[in-house]
């Protein structure tokens, strides 16, 4: 009841809100908008039809013949049902003023028919009148007892005359207003807004209040396409204002299309400057590159040249120089002298490093060769011979070595004129009238030709002669049989081991373990072997040769007294192809080889128990059918800290030829699935494994090979072989050569060698901080090194003139020492390899004529 009377509210104070209000409470036309001004049809309510058509009662209206007997009754003698109505107070209590369709308000609750009455006589009700264009409302009024018809505009088209045409609140809506001014063009007599009337604008649609017309056609040049009349449009028209143009001119860098061509200032036009392209911004651009431009242009932003890197910040003709192997400022040098990060270097002559007190320098970002600005250590006393210097080795040559003004000290310290057999001698010392051989220095009472005393010392230095001495020559390398004691001889026969064996108390510092203490026997340990790799055993104390042959993995033992043992086939079966690898398990002695088999890359691993009899062979990665596919240089290597096994190798991809791992428990079965340790576009290949100290894990050396460039790296990765640090070897390696290191873990030194571009082989002293010195061209290449925790010193295996040597390697120097020790007067033909014993000493083995030899160093 409220709402109606709002409704009827709406219509006294403002009849278009009073409309909007009804005409969502009626139901519109759904016919569709043609739009054409709709002409009333038969069915289109009109003012006449509203009031003589029987109203529709709609949904809630009963029917003639649901109306009850009395309603109709009354209905046939005039009596109207229905009145109008505009609120709910003019109706009666138990009725409301409600709306019906087209016919307006009226109270009652379910009407039939419609009618008027003298009481209500000038009373009116709002009505509608709609079609598909819309729906106006209206009003009907009792005038003697009628109803007048709907005074309601019929809806038509929205036409643009300043009307409401389709009642919808809106004048002229959907017709152009070019200005927005509210006022639609058809009746806007100044559409564009110029102040100039539209029958006087010769643009109405285009603001041109100057009315500018050039080529006089009454059409402004603000809208005319060709404003000069010469019959090519302004946009094609490079004088579009000249109807009668000069022929095209040369472009010049003025705004204008010049040579007529559609393009504007375009390069090399006349009066341009060279711009060149400053990618990096740094207001320098790429030498060569030049454009000549009118102005800036993309990346072509400076006239300054001279950069030689666009692509870099710090690289430029006002950059400063840096150490970094970068031309920064653009000059063709490379880390000239005082460039930023630079250190002095002086001059000195040898080239050991050492200069002397009060030599000019440089400040340099490395070594400068060609000048001899080679020097960074202080205190060379003979700038002349590269063997002197404060660092360098006393030789027994009459002169200061080391530069601690004492010359020859340590060459015959117990006074007797002999020169220990360890110093490196030359004849015109005077440090040692009677020559040099002595051979301990420590007991004036040992030289050669000494009369031989029973002191458990060898006097006369002949540790093969015939006299019974401390030193007894007859127990052989396993000190068997066992001399007898006297109350003269140092020995103790300990009855431990095979037969028992003999104990000798010599001398501090001295050798015990071939019975000979100065560890100079050689023993024969068996048949040569050609492809082959030696190891300590800890489980069995005793010494390992495995090596490939007849196609089985085999193991021989060398004891470690020097006594060669069985040998045992320990994978049998075997195809292999390139590099294979062999670690042992050193909880239950187990041993682990690793191989693959061409062309099909199935990367194979074979297990033996710790006597070396065979447990298991298995496939653990299998082949992978692409062109091209390998897997080559097989690496093995057992951590107790992590008790399992690195595997690495050589892998094809498409990138080239990458390093990839697996991870195998302590029975040689995959724990892991292959997965990348180094890789990327180019070749990164020849995996070498040693072991690093306490729970570190592992450390590998592999060449790369990206472009022309070849450079050998040392990187030390964890026990899942997750990559760690690295360390560049310099200079590069020869293309495909592979890199090869002897790692101690204990003394945290390891040896490096790799084949250098100039077909040199080179070795280097390296821990994990970097490396010690500079690299070491031994003459030969070494065939192997191995560390002595008791001495301090890297010794490195090799063959000179055929004949098997080993040199000494300070640890903190990088430097070699002066001397080579010749482990055996005979011609070998190969060294199979080294390993230490836990105590200390070392083993070396080699093959000559004879078959497999094999001699102790002392620790």
């Amino acid at each position: 009841m409220v709402l109606m009377a709002g409704c009827t509210s709406l219509v006294e104070e403002d009849p278009d809100a009073a409309q909007a209000v009804a005409g969502a409470e009626v139901t519109p036309d759904a016919s569709p908008d043609t739009g054409e001004p709709d002409v009333p049809t038969e069915d289109t309510a009109t003012v006449e039809d509203t009031a003589d058509s029987e109203p529709d009662p709609g949904p809630d209206v009963p029917v003639e013949e649901d109306i009850p007997e009395d309603v109709a009754q009354d209905a046939t003698v005039g009596f109207e049902q229905c009145l109008p109505c505009e609120t709910d107070e003019d109706c009666a209590d138990e009725e409301g003023c409600l709306w019906y369709p087209t016919e307006g308000y009226f109270c009652g609750s379910s009407c039939a028919a419609f009618g008027c009455t003298d009481e209500t006589e000038g009373d009116k009700t709002i009505c509608a009148v709609e079609n598909g264009e819309g729906l106006c409302l209206g009003s009907r009024v009792c005038i003697g007892g009628e109803l007048t018809p709907c005074d309601a505009p019929i809806p038509a088209f929205e036409a643009c005359d300043g009307l409401d045409n389709d009642c919808d609140g809106a004048t002229d809506d959907g017709w152009p207003d070019a200005n927005n001014d509210g006022v639609a063009n058809c009746i806007d007599p100044d559409d564009d807004g110029d102040d100039v009337a539209d029958e006087a604008d010769n643009c109405p649609l285009s603001p041109n209040t100057d009315q500018a017309d050039l080529d006089g056609d009454g059409q402004g040049d603000a809208c005319d396409p060709d404003i000069d009349g010469d019959g090519s449009p302004n946009t094609l028209d490079c004088a579009p204002t000249n109807p009668d143009p000069p022929a095209p001119q040369t472009e010049v860098c003025n705004g204008a299309d010049d040579d007529c061509d559609g393009q504007t200032d375009e390069a090399n036009s006349l009066g341009c400057k060279i711009y060149y392209p400053d990618v990096d911004e740094d207001g320098y651009g790429a030498d060569g590159q030049g454009k000549c431009l009118c102005g800036p242009e993309g990346d072509f932003q400076t006239i300054l040249a001279g950069d030689c890197d666009d692509k870099s910040k710090v690289v430029g003709p006002i950059a400063p120089e840096q150490c970094d192997t970068v031309d920064n400022d653009c000059d063709g040098e490379l880390d000239e002298e005082g460039a930023a990060g630079c250190k002095p270097w002086f001059f000195e002559i040898d080239g050991d490093g050492w200069y002397e007190a009060g030599a000019d320098s440089k400040c340099l970002c490395g070594k400068n060769l060609v000048n001899q600005y080679t020097g960074s250590l202080e205190g060379d006393c003979n700038d002349a011979d590269a063997l002197v210097n404060p660092g360098g080795f006393e030789i027994c040559d009459g002169k200061d070595d080391n530069c601690d003004d004492v010359a020859d000290e340590g060459c015959d310290s117990d006074g007797d004129g002999w020169c220990d057999i360890e110093a490196e001698y030359e004849p015109t010392t005077s440090a040692c009238p009677n020559g040099p051989l002595d051979c301990d220095d420590s007991n004036p009472q040992a030289y050669p030709g000494a009369p031989e005393l029973c002191d458990g010392a060898d006097n006369n230095c002949d540790p093969s002669d015939d006299i019974v001495e401390g030193t007894v020559y007859a127990c052989g390398p396993s000190c068997e049989p066992c001399p007898d004691v006297g109350p003269d001889t140092p020995w103790v026969c300990t009855g431990a081991g095979a037969g028992g064996a003999c104990e000798l108390s010599c001398p501090a510092g001295k050798f015990c373990d071939d019975c000979s203490c100065d560890g100079s026997v050689i023993f024969a340990l068996g048949s040569t072997i050609s492809d082959g790799k030696l190891l300590y055993d800890p489980v069995l104390d005793t010494f390992r040769a495995a090596f490939f042959d007849a196609g089985n993995f085999k193991l021989r033992k060398i004891s470690a007294t020097g006594a060669s043992g069985e040998e045992t086939v320990a994978v049998p079966g075997v195809a292999k192809w390139t590099r294979w690898g062999v670690t042992q398990n050193k909880s239950d002695g187990r041993f682990v080889f690793a191989w693959t088999l061409y062309p099909k890359s199935k990367l194979h691993v074979g297990v033996a128990d710790v006597n070396g009899n065979p447990i298991s062979s298995a496939v653990v990665a299998d082949e992978e059918f692409v062109p091209g596919f390998a897997r080559q240089n097989v690496s093995i290597g057992w951590h107790d800290e992590s008790g399992t096994d690195l595997l690495l190798w050589d892998e094809t991809t498409s990138f080239g030829r990458d390093v990839r791992g697996m991870l195998l428990n302590a029975a040689g079965q995959p724990i892991s699935a292959p997965f990348g340790v180094i890789g990327g576009s180019g070749d990164q290949f020849g995996p070498d494994l040693g072991l690093r100290g306490g729970a570190k894990g592992h450390l590998f050396s592999y060449a790369t090979q990206v472009g022309q460039s070849s450079p050998p790296k040392i990187q030390f990765i964890d026990h899942a072989g997750d990559v760690g640090s690295s360390l560049t070897i310099t200079p590069s390696g020869a293309p495909g050569a592979i890199p090869e290191i002897w790692y101690d873990p204990i003394l945290q030194r390891g040896v490096v060698q790799w084949l250098a571009v100039d077909a040199t082989y080179y070795q280097h002293l390296f821990q994990e901080l970097g490396f010690i010195g500079t690299p070491i061209d031994v003459g030969v290449p070494i065939a192997g090194a191995f560390g002595s925790p008791k001495s301090g010193v890297m010794r490195v295996v090799f063959l000179s003139a055929n004949i098997p040597r080993y040199r000494t390697l300070n640890i903190n120097t990088g430097l070699l020492a002066p001397g080579t020790t010749t482990l055996s007067p005979l011609p070998a033909t190969g060294i199979v390899g080294t390993a230490v014993h836990e105590s200390g000493y070392g083993l070396v083995v080699w093959n000559d004529a004879s078959g497999l030899r094999g001699r102790f160093i002392a620790p």
